[in-house]
């Protein structure tokens, strides 16, 4: 049985549960659009950007050092 809050068999957010195994899932699992803390899950929109934003800063901070000398591709 999971759950350990009012609705046995279902488990809320504020539930804890440690599942060791296979669980199947009819639905998609989903997380928070932004995680805040290490061990949080993380969407691939959320890594996407924070690639491209790193891949930005990494590119500036390169053509900086270059003299402003623009990289090629």
């Amino acid at each position: 049985m999971l759950g350990n809050g009012s609705y046995k068999g279902i488990l809320t957010n504020t539930d804890n549960a440690t599942v060791s195994g296979n669980y199947n899932f009819i639905r998609n699992v989903s997380s928070a659009p932004q995680p805040t803390l290490a061990q949080h899950l993380a969407n691939k929109s959320y890594v996407d950007q924070a690639i491209a934003s790193s891949e930005s800063r990494l590119t500036k901070k390169i053509e900086e050092s270059r003299g402003g000398e623009l990289l090629s591709q």
